[in-house]
C-alpha cells in the first residue's frame, strides 16, 4: 500500500454532527491520522486518543468507519487495516457521601 498523501481521514457513524469542514462541505470525521506514523506498510495514529461525548441516551447497533484521503476518496486499505474503538459508558455514582447526601436530600422534599 503505497500513498502519497500526508494524511487520512477517518469517518464514523458514531457521532451525529459532522464538524469538520473540507472542500466538499461538512463531514463526519472523527479523526485525522498523520502518516509520519508509519511502519513498513501499516500508518497508526500513535499514543492520541480522540474523546467524543454523546450527551443524548442511544442505543450503538453498529458502526460504519472508513478511511478517506485528503480529497475525500476513499483509500487504499486492506483486510490488515482497522479501527479501534473503545467506548466508555458514564457513571452516574456520587463523588462523595456529601454528594449522596444531598441527592437524598433534595428528593425528599
Amino acid at each position: 500500500m503505497q500513498e502519497h498523501d500526508g494524511y487520512w481521514l477517518v469517518r464514523s457513524s458514531i457521532i451525529d454532527n459532522s464538524m469538520f469542514l473540507n472542500a466538499r462541505g461538512l463531514s463526519p470525521v472523527i479523526a485525522v491520522i498523520d502518516r509520519s506514523y508509519s511502519s513498513q506498510d501499516f500508518i497508526y495514529m500513535g499514543e492520541s486518543t480522540v474523546d467524543f461525548l454523546i450527551t443524548k441516551s442511544r442505543t450503538l447497533t453498529d458502526i460504519v468507519t472508513s478511511l478517506h484521503l485528503p480529497d475525500g476518496s476513499y483509500a487504499s486499505v486492506d483486510g490488515r487495516s482497522a479501527v479501534i474503538y473503545r467506548i466508555v459508558k458514564a457513571n452516574n455514582v456520587p463523588l462523595s457521601i456529601v454528594d449522596s447526601f444531598l441527592g437524598k436530600k433534595t428528593t425528599s422534599k
